[in-house]
């Protein structure tokens, strides 16, 4: 029970002295230790490296070997198993005895409750002693052996800590003028990892900084706002190494206080934080040598009056305010000087507005619509006083009992404006709500009619890559009042013979953003069955669009399908302006016998195409020019004779 009273007394010690918070190394050095010194095993003498090594698996209670250090050195035996060592008995005990023969370190229970780990930092280059004892039968420093049981010892070496002496910063007297600050410095010479305490007037049980567990070689201390009260003050610092065993002290540096005031240079005033119905706080930046700051707040950026109570306000030495007693929904404005003897010219000029404390707004007034298109209109109101938001409805129909897609008590932000889009040629309906914390009643509702538009599509054809075609062929034709009666007939031949335009007579359309596209391929995956339009060949102006058709490769069966051409706007790509529809018909074959060979080849030529490849004999067709068959300089074979292709 002695033994870990003695311990107690020791780390209370460690603690008074003001440094616990420093590193400690991984280990303990207890006071204390055995004597039992019966066997010097294993012989030799030890020297470490930095990682750890066994010094012998056959160490009895007893036993002790000698080991070399090195001053400013930290040493570290162990047999915790995290170390790779061993226990035996109830407990191992490991005692020191530095290089005069004294003990001077001893460790018990620093690991798993029986095994120990002694760290020690040699202060002197030298051989030391360590005796490893056996806690068994309730006693302490026991020995056994030479048979089992065993433990293992381990040890290493750390040079991370060396002694710790002055360097060539140390704190010097200093004079400085009142509310401003004053900054001694120190620096040490030494490796590993320091600790600084800053000590002020000598009171070494409350340091006024620290830095703990740094491994800078220097050091800094900035005192507060100084008056002249101050003068006297004296600061020095305290520095230990990493495990606290070195330990300097830095030289004295005394400071002496004026009350010489200067004009502060001008402050900067930044923006108000933490802004109420009611108050804000005001900010802004220091001013070397202020000792006081007086603050000006009015409700006009002139300043020409001033808000009760904030007249050149004395706000102390400080870089806020709170200013309150404030109205809500307010702007006001703030600026500040920076005082000694005499103050600085003002600051720049904060604004800052008062929240609003909600209530429900007045119900507003919406007004006619405006910038009318074909498919949007500009909804317009009177703003709401206190509103902070907008809620409107767009529908077709005067008592809403539908909405269009998205108009639904849209919120539409603090405004008195707002475009609806994506429209179709229609009459609509809209009002308008003004919100805070709650939302007025329906405004009145307006009644738009967006744009009509009359279009015209027209198809053309025109051999592709034939400029000096004279005339493009007019097919078929359609308005937005007058579809087409028929189809336009395309024939399925991979060229690009037709050319699709379309005329508006609405200047609001931007004929730029029209494009075309195919119902039965609207994204365009598979141009070899359903054609294309060729992006290249777009052109516009103010009122036409057009483009060239590039036709389809092949039909996948029959001898025709429908189809339709669409044209759309690319903002409004879901509303299709006009469509004109198409018959896409498979392209007819010639067959051609020159002057030679027999008739039935050619023959068998032609029902083998029909019969093998599918193609029907609705679209094929066959000349002989040979004077010898009876077909010569004529169409020999054609059995659908009524059989119309574009």
């Amino acid at each position: 029970m002695k033994r870990f009273l003695l311990i107690t007394s020791l780390l209370i010690f460690t603690v008074s002295k003001g440094h616990a918070q420093c590193a400690t190394p991984a280990g303990e050095c207890l006071g204390l230790g055995c004597n039992n010194l019966v066997n010097n095993y294993p012989t030799g003498t030890f020297t470490a490296t930095t990682s750890w090594a066994t010094v012998s698996a056959f160490i009895n209670g007893g036993n002790y070997a000698f080991y070399n250090v090195t001053s400013g050195t930290t040493y570290y035996w162990s047999t915790c198993s995290a170390n790779g060592g061993t226990s035996a008995f109830s407990g191992t005990e490991l005692t020191l005895y530095d290089c005069s023969g004294s003990k001077l370190c001893y460790s018990l229970t620093y690991c798993n409750g029986n095994a120990p780990t002694l760290a020690w930092t040699a202060p002197t280059t030298c051989v030391v002693k360590l005796l490893v004892s056996g806690y068994f039968n309730g006693s302490y420093c026991q020995s056994n052996g030479p048979s089992a049981p065993y433990c293992t010892l381990r040890w290493k070496a750390s040079s991370g800590c060396t002694a710790v002496t002055n360097g060539a910063t140390q704190p010097s007297n200093q004079t400085v003028s009142s509310g401003t600050t004053a900054t001694f410095n120190v620096s040490v010479n030494g490796s590993g990892t320091f600790c600084y305490y800053w000590i002020k007037n000598g009171n070494t049980s409350s340091p006024i900084a620290t830095t703990y567990n740094t491994s800078s070689t220097s050091n800094s201390y900035t005192t507060p706002l100084l008056t002249t009260a101050n003068t006297g003050d004296c600061y020095y610092c305290l520095i230990t190494n990493c495990y606290n065993t070195f330990e300097t002290q830095s030289n004295t540096g005394c400071l002496t206080v004026t009350s010489g005031c200067t004009t502060p240079p001008t402050p900067t005033a930044t923006s108000a934080s933490g802004v109420t119905s009611s108050s804000f706080q005001a900010n802004w930046n220091s001013s070397s040598g202020a000792t006081d700051y007086r603050l000006d707040v009015s409700t006009n950026s002139s300043f020409s009056t001033f808000v009760t109570g904030y007249n050149n306000l004395s706000v102390g030495n400080t870089t806020s305010y709170s200013v309150t007693g404030l109205s809500q929904s307010t702007t006001y404005y703030y600026r500040i000087r920076a005082c000694c003897t005499s103050c600085s010219a003002n600051s720049n000029t904060i604004s800052v507005t008062t929240t609003t404390i909600c209530s429900t707004p007045p119900t507003p007034s919406a007004t006619s619509a405006t910038n009318i298109t074909f498919s949007s209109f500009q909804a317009n109101w009177n703003s709401s006083t206190g509103a902070t938001d907008y809620r409107l409805d767009v529908s077709t129909n005067s008592s809403f009992s539908t909405f269009v897609t998205g108009y639904n008590n849209l919120s539409v932000g603090n405004t008195t404006s707002y475009t609806v889009s994506g429209l179709a040629s229609g009459t609509y309906y809209y009002r308008v709500r003004a919100c805070c914390t709650s939302c007025s009643a329906n405004s009145n509702t307006i009644s738009v009619t967006t744009s009509p538009v009359t279009y015209w599509i027209g198809a053309y054809t025109r051999p592709e890559n034939n400029p000096s075609f004279p005339n493009e062929k007019f097919l078929k034709s359609a308005t937005s009042f007058v579809p087409a009666t028929s189809a336009v007939k395309v024939c399925a031949d991979g060229s690009k013979a037709t050319i699709v335009k379309l005329n508006c007579d609405n200047p609001n359309l931007n004929m730029q953003n029209i494009r075309f596209k195919i119902a039965s391929d609207p994204t365009n995956s598979n141009s070899n069955l359903y054609g294309e339009f060729n992006a290249s060949s777009y052109y516009s102006n103010s009122s036409l669009a057009q483009v060239r058709f590039t036709h389809p490769n092949y039909l996948a069966s029959g001898l025709h399908r429908i189809d339709t051409i669409l044209a759309y706007d690319i903002n409004s790509p879901s509303i299709i302006l006009i469509r004109i529809p198409i018959k896409v018909c498979r392209a007819s074959m010639l067959f051609v016998h020159g002057l030679w060979g027999a008739y039935s080849s050619f023959q068998d030529m032609d029902n083998y195409f029909i019969n093998y490849y599918t193609a029907s004999n609705l679209v094929t067709f066959r000349a002989d020019y040979s004077t010898n068959n009876g077909a010569a300089k004529s169409f020999n074979y054609n059995t659908n004779t009524s059989l119309v292709l574009p």
